[in-house]
């Protein structure tokens, strides 16, 4: 999923006793395990208030369910869900990665943090090449790296 959207499908977990039965009124913990990175970290939500972690009590089908937005930063993402019954600990883990959003920035690549890299750090006379070749870089609003940024627009050097 793209970074800073929701899930699809949220992460749902169906709690039953040792004969299989469905269990009403169960706490599921949900809790952002990776992903959770400030600012613009993974949240959970529940009833409109995102959080690093919600309970929700499981409904009559034995069912519950938390909304999952992942962080802005591409990559990894992991919601943990545990329950206790019978005073013992269970847990599943449902995993995503983030990707980058559309493109928003482009910036010329330079290592030297003395370099504005807004602007070609290059000069060349007329009709000249310029040397090294001038070469960017493509990111999104969150600043990850958008990989095969082929459609940018056009520059002319």
């Amino acid at each position: 999923a793209t970074v800073d959207t929701s899930v699809s499908p949220n992460p749902e977990v169906v709690v039953t006793d040792q004969f299989d039965n469905l269990v009403p009124d169960a706490s599921v913990t949900f809790a952002v395990t990776t992903g959770v990175s400030y600012p613009g970290q993974g949240s959970l939500d529940d009833a409109g208030d995102p959080a690093s972690s919600v309970t929700v009590t499981t409904g009559s089908d034995g069912q519950a369910h938390a909304v999952w937005t992942l962080g802005q930063k591409a990559g990894a993402n992991r919601v943990s869900a545990t329950v206790s019954i019978g005073g013992t600990p269970t847990s599943l883990t449902f995993d995503a990665t983030g990707t980058a959003d559309v493109p928003a920035h482009v910036n010329y690549l330079t290592t030297d943090p003395e370099v504005d890299n807004t602007a070609d750090p290059r000069s060349a006379t007329v009709d000249t090449s310029v040397s090294p070749n001038p070469e960017v870089v493509v990111t999104d609003q969150f600043d990850n790296l958008v990989p095969d940024a082929s459609e940018i627009g056009r520059a002319h050097v």
